[in-house]
């Protein structure tokens, strides 16, 4: 009788409704997100204590992408084993949590990715103007969309994993746009914490230890560091790389599931 109520509570705890599955994929995406984030440090640091030349933008890829590749990859195996524990019917923490912890979680990682400082540089570390060619402009963008993809996907994939019978692929793909979005338009408008690396010291910048360059910290939002002349051309650039981007990323996602997952059957 004892062992017949621990299947059934073991059952109970694999009960995975769509809401769980979109709220589990929120939570662990923008957990590697705030992760990914804090890696991005690693390049201006390296060009402000000299570890890297500024003009070897393939270093530059490596560092900057790199990170985000290790970030996302660790959403798929965090997410892979916790589908496999599910499917074994063994507890696993995604299938657990109390839907109320998991908003919490939610919230106080988007809180803490607004903390975690975001680093940028400036045109000081170059000796000569820097010059972008198309074959690195070609190949940076390719990468940012093929990470974006690989997210949407994986995202779309956990949310429609059995045991759940139906399979709400279009609404997976709306769900991770609107995340997506909703973290662009916060990008926007609230407050972040900036820090600027420069080799030149201005008024309130912080020379950095051992180093000959300085930093400049600040926590407005993007858009309210743009000059009213310029409001309206930043918004449209922002709407056609930015809010864009998510759109079009997860239609390419959706169509590599249909096509990859055409003849699975669905789970009953």
């Amino acid at each position: 009788m004892s062992d017949e109520a621990t299947v059934q509570a073991s059952r109970e705890v694999v009960q995975m409704t769509f809401a769980r599955r979109a709220g589990t994929a929120a939570l662990v995406l923008l957990a590697t997100r705030t992760i990914s984030i804090a890696g991005m440090m690693l390049y201006p640091l390296a060009l402000a204590y000299g570890a890297v030349a500024s003009s070897d933008w393939v270093v530059r890829v490596m560092l900057q992408f790199g990170v985000a590749c290790v970030t996302v990859t660790a959403m798929v195996l965090i997410l892979a084993h916790a589908q496999r524990s599910i499917m074994a019917g063994r507890r696993h923490w995604l299938a657990s949590m109390p839907e109320r912890n998991i908003i919490l979680v939610i919230v106080a990682l988007a809180v803490v990715s607004r903390i975690v400082p975001r680093l940028t540089y400036d045109s000081s570390f170059y000796d000569t103007p820097y010059d972008v060619n198309s074959v690195q402009i070609l190949l940076m963008r390719g990468l940012s969309s093929a990470l974006a993809v690989a997210a949407a996907y994986v995202w779309i994939w956990w949310c429609n994993c059995p045991p759940r019978a139906e399979r709400l692929v279009a609404v997976s793909a709306i769900a991770w746009c609107g995340f997506e979005l909703l973290f662009d338009v916060l990008d926007l408008v609230a407050p972040t914490l900036n820090v600027l690396v420069s080799r030149t010291g201005e008024a309130g910048s912080i020379q950095l230890p051992g180093a000959d360059a300085y930093i400049t910290v600040h926590g407005s939002a993007w858009i309210w560091r743009v000059s009213g002349d310029y409001l309206g051309s930043a918004l449209i650039s922002w709407a056609t790389n930015v809010a864009l981007f998510a759109p079009i990323a997860a239609v390419i996602a959706v169509a590599l599931y249909v096509a990859l997952n055409r003849d699975t059957p669905q789970a009953q």
